[in-house]
């Protein structure tokens, strides 16, 4: 269904901020570099930003896939597998 949404919502996302510093928990970046929709290299600056404040929550890792679009639908093995590690999947 369509809904309108409130001005002040964007004007609240405005203010929002998450590059300024890494969630307090490991975090996976999974980045295509041919990301049509944001720019790789923003990504990967404030990852080496987090990386170079020593901020980072040990095991949290920056995964970037050549020729990846924004999607990732051809890389589905490569995303399953980082979530595996992600969760400590060992399989059976």
């Amino acid at each position: 269904a369509e809904v309108p949404i409130h001005r002040a919502f964007f004007d609240e996302m405005n203010t929002v901020q998450p590059e300024q510093s890494p969630p307090a928990v490991p975090v996976s970046v999974i980045m295509g570099r041919e990301d049509e929709t944001i720019p790789f290299s923003t990504v990967r600056d404030v990852w080496e930003e987090w990386t170079a404040s020593a901020s980072l929550v040990r095991g949290s890792r920056f995964v970037e896939i050549a020729g990846g679009d924004h999607g990732l639908v051809d890389f589905v093995d490569i995303i399953e597998r980082e979530i595996e590690a992600a969760i400590g999947f060992h399989g059976f």
